[in-house]
């Protein structure tokens, strides 16, 4: 027991490649969930993942387009909250 009244008994730490193959019988993570702590570096946040993306998925010199996407929820969010104001004109 931790500190904090936590159990380490309820938790299991395996290595990601066996985790994709043999619990979730996949070859790839499906999403992956990145925060910041600056809301204003988001921005250079994406740009830097998105070009690392493209780096370790062998796009960068054969100029393919993305195999993945990145999405920023606050844009989603502040998008959602224009929505009404969009729709009533």
């Amino acid at each position: 027991m931790l500190a904090d009244g936590t159990d380490n008994d309820s938790q299991i730490f395996i290595p990601i490649r066996t985790a994709l193959r043999r619990v979730f019988n996949s070859t790839w993570l499906n999403p992956v969930f990145i925060s910041v702590r600056d809301p204003h570096a988001m921005g250079a946040a994406e740009t830097e993942i998105a070009a690392l993306l493209r780096e370790r998925h062998r796009l960068e010199p054969s100029g393919k387009p993305d195999d993945f996407s990145i999405q920023n929820k606050a844009k989603v969010l502040a998008a959602q909250k224009r929505l009404p104001a969009l729709l009533l004109g």
